[in-house]
């Protein structure tokens, strides 16, 4: 392999893990930086005692508890600490000692910051990593969620073009994939001839969010369709309303108007649901609609449901933001607390 492939080989690797070594990396480093921290307390310690020590001896060898002028005298006539020097040799005296307790404090001060600077350096480089990191990650997420909503506007301009050249009715079977097949029929004579029928197909991707509707799904269901289709449109509606008072909507505050619940009957949530829903867009006013696709004919069961035949539908929210933590913020609008979008 040349040094070239390897050189593009290497690149892309850090550019598709650089986040993770950033963040793994970071908490290494900061890791072992506390533990060299705790070490170079020990060692500083150690030194500490030895500076005091010679600190009190340049006291002593420079009398530096003489002031010039004021020698002190004991019993006896005797002077203390200061026999025989003048207060010229006593002021030069303190001069040079207080030169060499400068250079003292210097080079103590010196040997603590050799100490820690290690730990130091390794910690400081753990937050910058963990910070860029993370700076990375929430520009990736920004950078998709923009994406998403650029190609949520594109079809949906798309759509509304095709409705207008072709009729709504048309639309929904192009958009919904629906085929149209003919098959053999008897009627009430016995004769046979052929009819049309629209085919939709089975194979279809089913949003992450999607969940049942029906007694067994929910404590609002009643098990009538009739009666559960006018409370999921009243749940779209005050949803809409929420959105467009608010700013925003949190997916678990959805399933919580829908009054879903879990096989043992309590509330239902889903972990990063406080996280997850839609965000206001003032740019875009007609587009801030809560839709649970409930008349979307490629779901299974929906048009059983919708004829009667069956008592559970598939909902699919129309969520627009994966990140409303990130998202809210910087927006010229009613910013929420970034503690609900939490777990």
């Amino acid at each position: 392999m040349s040094f070239q492939n390897f050189k593009i080989k290497t690149k892309g690797f850090f550019k598709a893990h650089g986040t993770d070594i950033a963040c793994y990396g970071g908490c290494a480093a900061i890791g072992v930086g506390t533990i060299l921290a705790c070490k170079a307390t020990l060692k500083v310690n150690k030194q500490f005692e030895e500076d005091e020590k010679a600190k009190s001896e340049l006291i002593k060898e420079f009398k530096l508890d003489i002031k010039p002028g004021k020698k002190k005298f004991v019993k006896g006539g005797k002077k203390d600490g200061a026999d025989n020097i003048s207060d010229s040799e006593l002021a030069e005296l303190h001069k040079q000692g207080r030169k060499a307790l400068r250079k003292h404090n210097l080079r103590r001060a010196a040997r603590y910051c050799r100490a820690f600077a290690p730990s130091a350096l390794l910690i400081l480089g753990g937050m910058t990593a963990n910070v860029c990191a993370h700076r990375t990650e929430k520009k990736g997420r920004l950078e998709m969620t923009g994406i998403a909503a650029g190609l949520a506007a594109t079809v949906k301009k798309y759509r509304d073009k095709f409705k207008e050249e072709h009729g709504e009715e048309a639309e929904k079977e192009f958009y919904y994939g629906v085929e149209k097949k003919e098959k053999e029929v008897t009627d009430e004579k016995g004769k046979a001839k052929k009819e049309e029928e629209k085919v939709l197909p089975k194979d279809i991707d089913i949003s992450d969010f999607a969940k049942f509707f029906g007694v067994d799904y929910s404590d609002a269901a009643t098990g009538y369709p009739e009666a559960d289709l006018v409370f999921l449109k009243q749940v779209e509606a005050a949803a809409t309303r929420k959105l467009a008072k608010d700013k925003w909507l949190t997916l678990n505050e959805l399933y919580h108007m829908l009054k879903l619940k879990d096989a043992a009957g309590q509330r239902y949530g889903i972990a990063g649901g406080n996280n997850i829903g839609w965000v206001y867009d003032k740019d875009n006013p007609d587009g801030n609609i809560v839709d649970f696709n409930l008349f979307n004919l490629k779901k299974t069961n929906n048009m059983d449901y919708i004829n009667g035949y069956n008592d559970v539908i598939l909902i699919e929210p129309n969520v627009n933001c994966l990140d409303l933590g990130s998202a809210m913020w910087g927006f010229d609008m009613k910013t929420p607390d970034s503690d609900l979008f939490r777990g």
